[in-house]
């Protein structure tokens, strides 16, 4: 026996060179093990030259059959678990360890022709191959695990058959009719689609129809809420723009476990329900124990919680008070710096809004009114009322400067007509109708010459007389006439100015007295004012008895 499987030593080396990799061996139990050791050697290493040769013109970017038939990839999936079925999000949480198959001819490796067994790879390989992009069409967040390196698989046979398998986590959405909950019962489903390859480049489909899934019966017994009953798979195509694509669907049947409810809901409501009939054979005059059906010991542990108050301090009341403080500022502002007044009101109205929002998101949203509510309000109203109070003077400002107007009219305009004038007409006036021809030929007297005349009139020089004894009029004495007479006039019309302005003045400086009254008392009545309030508010918070404050001892 020993001496024939020498003999047949060089056939047997030479079936290893070919099934020693997959352990195909074991048809050859004639061979000795020196002879296996030392024929997968050189198995190994034509097996790492065949396959470094196909990598080395492959392109992992162009699909199997390119220019020709679709690729079908087929599906497989086991499910680990289902969990986390939610009714709130319409959802469910599902692990599965999906498993996708198909052929690519350039991994075809001829030596291995007559092998069956498939070739387990590294995972990390699917990095240089071409693999489907496949996605969950209802998925709305999905992973696939890493722990402790990527839950991938690849498997490669002899005819460049692929076997490419991945772990994945996913949250599903699925579309829950809950009219008749708990008592309902729901049809999820798993959509598998290609992202980029229509139906003319790729085609999944199921490997094995319905018998495709597998693992369901474990995932009942960790479910506690749900029951997956019938399932079932299917293809369908969807319709985009960019084209029609080839969907694998896997529909199932969840039935509410009724007993965890009845437990938890029904049963607990039901006893409520009898134990209230009991009082229907209590006496009826049995007060108490109709009420409270009996007394039942209980041990109670309280205990008083005192808020600190100094972070508040800091954070919230110091702020808001200087603020208010801000706002007052403005009392000390004249009244007609409208710019500086209106925008140191507003400004202050505008930050105490915000400090009261920012305030607020930092505590729970109840429906009463706390006490910092109560204290921000306050310092409020004191900002805007320092706003208000400057309306009040700016407009009663306006209304007084109108009535004071409409009461001291403009003086009247300063007529300079020779026939107004109060001088007596003499005799050298009434011949004024002969000055217009005559004046052309006198000369006319020089300012000095007139000044001379009417500080020392002569009767020459005031009178003068024509060729036949009549007195004609001088132009000196005329024009001196009329300069008094504007000079008078000018005065007087000057005077009744003063005395216009000076009443002006007089009822403005009141007006603005008045405004001044104003500003001036609510210099002192704001922060009284909001001193009181403040002593108000402490003494009412830190010094009355509020009920929530105590601690009952009788129960």
């Amino acid at each position: 026996m020993a001496g024939s499987s020498f003999d047949t030593l060089p056939t047997i080396i030479l079936l290893l060179l070919s099934t020693s990799l997959f352990g195909s061996c074991n048809e050859h139990s004639g061979a000795s093990p020196a002879a296996i050791k030392a024929a997968s050697s050189p198995t190994i290493s034509a097996a790492d030259s065949s396959l470094a040769e196909i990598l080395k013109n492959y392109d992992r970017n162009i699909r199997p059959n390119f220019g020709g038939p679709p690729v079908r990839v087929g599906l497989t999936m086991s499910i680990a678990s289902i969990d986390s079925i939610s009714e709130v999000n319409l959802d469910y949480t599902i692990t599965v360890l999906l498993r996708q198959f198909w052929k690519d001819p350039r991994l075809a490796q001829p030596w291995l022709r007559n092998v069956t067994r498939p070739m387990s790879l590294d995972g990390r390989l699917a990095e240089d191959l071409w693999v489907p992009d496949t996605f969950l069409t209802n998925a709305k967040e999905a992973f696939m695990h890493t722990v402790t390196t990527d839950n991938v698989l690849i498997r490669l046979y002899p005819d460049g058959s692929v076997i490419y398998g991945m772990r994945i986590t996913a949250v599903a959405h699925c579309y829950m009719n809950l009219r008749k909950y708990p008592l309902d019962e729901q049809n999820c489903t798993l959509e598998f689609e290609s992202y980029g390859y229509t139906t003319e480049d790729l085609q999944l489909y199921w490997m094995r129809g319905d018998e495709s899934i597998s693992g369901l019966e474990s995932v009942n017994e960790d479910l506690q809420t749900f029951q997956v009953g019938a399932y079932l798979t299917a293809e369908r195509v969807a319709h985009y723009e960019t084209g029609e694509y080839r969907v694998a669907v896997f529909k199932f049947h969840l039935s509410r476990r009724v007993l965890y409810f009845l437990m938890q809901t029904y049963i607990p409501a039901a006893l409520i329900v009898i134990i209230s009939w009991v009082g229907f054979w209590v006496n009826p005059y049995s007060e108490p124990a109709r009420v409270g059906l009996g007394d039942y010991p209980r041990l109670i542990f309280s205990f008083h919680l005192i808020r600190l108050i100094p972070f508040f301090l800091l954070q919230t009341y110091f702020p808001a008070i200087l603020i208010v403080m801000v706002s007052w500022v403005g009392f000390w502002i004249s009244p007609y710096s409208e710019p500086a007044r209106v925008t140191l009101g507003i400004t202050t109205v505008l930050t105490m809004t915000t400090f009261i929002t920012s305030a607020r998101e930092s505590v729970p949203r109840i429906s009463y009114v706390k006490a910092i509510d109560v204290y921000l309000i306050i310092c409020f109203l004191f900002s805007f009322g320092a706003l208000i109070e400057y309306a009040i003077v700016n407009y009663t400002t306006l209304v007084r400067q109108k009535k004071e107007t409409n009461k001291s009219p403009l003086p009247s305009p300063i007529h300079t007509n020779m026939q107004a004038s109060p001088v007596t007409p003499t005799r050298n006036d009434m011949q004024m109708a002969d000055f217009d021809n005559d004046t052309r030929q006198a000369p006319l007297a020089t300012v000095v010459e007139a000044d001379t005349d009417y500080e020392n009139p002569s009767e020459d020089a005031s009178t003068p007389s024509d060729d036949n004894g009549v007195s004609r009029p001088t132009f000196g004495n005329i024009r001196y006439r009329v300069r008094d007479t504007v000079k008078a006039r000018t005065t007087q019309a000057g005077h009744r100015v003063r005395q216009t302005t000076s009443r002006v003045r007089r009822r403005v400086g009141k007006i603005l007295d008045d405004e001044c009254i104003i500003d001036r008392r609510s210099r002192y009545l704001f922060p009284i004012a909001f001193t009181l309030v403040n002593l108000v508010y402490w003494f009412t918070y830190l010094y009355v008895d509020m009920d929530d404050d105590k601690i009952e001892r009788d129960f």
